[in-house]
């Protein structure tokens, strides 16, 4: 086994040692390792000082030529670096593998009208990826990303931390949700003010109530809450039964509710604030090849 003296020697002075032995000549080890000739004499000295050793006989115009004690300790110290670079090598293979899990969140309601196609779609190009995946409201989304829970969370603009690292997806502008029997359902766009008195159904989840009221308040209109849905599709069904409007930013392919009615989509004629579609991530936690490969077929997926 190698002997140690008082401190660790650093892998990078026995390269430059094992180099000047293999090669049997400082100058020669300073020119392959593209480092000056003190650089290499340097390291040599660092190591018989720590061992109380001396490993080469100087032979002037002749090189250098290891001592008995310097065989033994080259041996090792080749035997070391093998172990060095066939641990830096298994390292390599792991995060260049397109296999693995990836742990995935996704804010709620984004979940029934992406993630079966987006996983689908994915599987067929990486069959041999598996995505885990949870859907969350976007605090705890937020808090899943900074604890490390998950790689990357898929969700919207919504009171991101500054230390959250994020890509922006898309733009996805408010619209309102009215059942088709609705006096304005016919139009191209609606003023918040012609809502006003209409019964609204808030989505009521973290920080996405505080957007749509927001909304409301940028107009200088109080809307008429008459029930809160902490569900997608509640409110979709609420609006398709009649009992009110909703105001949402996405939306499935077909204007039909789990009972069967039929919604109206309606663009906001206000300047109301769109939200960002985005990915975020641990701002130093580097992402896995196969994160990264994920990360850009969510981004084409959803452009």
């Amino acid at each position: 086994m190698l002997p140690m003296g008082p401190q660790d020697i650093p892998i990078r002075v026995l390269r430059y040692f094992a180099a000047a032995a293999r090669l049997g000549s400082l100058t020669a080890a300073a020119e392959f390792l593209n480092i000056s000739q003190p650089s290499i004499s340097t390291a040599i000295s660092r190591i018989e000082d720590d061992l109380n050793v001396q490993l080469f006989l100087r032979r002037p115009s002749q090189g250098v030529r290891l001592t008995a004690a310097g065989e033994r300790i080259y041996d090792e110290v080749r035997q070391f670096l093998g172990h060095v670079d066939g641990f830096h090598d298994s390292i390599r293979n792991v995060s260049s593998e397109l296999a693995g899990e990836i742990h995935f969140a996704c804010f709620i309601n984004l979940g029934p009208i992406v993630m079966a196609e987006l996983l689908s779609s994915f599987r067929k190009l990486h069959p041999t990826i598996h995505v885990s995946f949870t859907e969350m409201n976007h605090s705890d989304l937020i808090d899943g990303v900074l604890d490390g829970t998950f790689e990357m969370a898929l969700g919207f603009d919504l009171e991101i931390p500054q230390e959250v690292k994020i890509d922006y997806i898309s733009e996805r502008a408010p619209q309102f949700v009215l059942p088709p029997d609705h006096r304005l359902a016919g139009r191209n766009n609606i003023f918040f003010e012609e809502l006003a008195n209409d019964p609204f159904i808030l989505m009521d989840l973290p920080y996405t109530d505080s957007y749509f009221l927001s909304l409301f308040a940028t107009a200088q209109v109080r809307p008429n809450i008459v029930y809160h849905a902490r569900s997608f599709e509640t409110l979709r069904c609420l609006v398709g039964a009649g009992l009110g409007y909703g105001l949402l930013n996405v939306f499935p392919k077909i204007d039909i509710t789990y009972n069967g009615d039929r919604l109206i989509k309606v663009p906001v004629a206000n300047a109301a604030r769109p939200l960002n579609l985005l990915l975020m991530r641990h701002p130093r936690v580097r992402p896995r090849l196969i994160t990264s490969v994920f990360a850009d077929h969510v981004k084409a997926f959803l452009r």
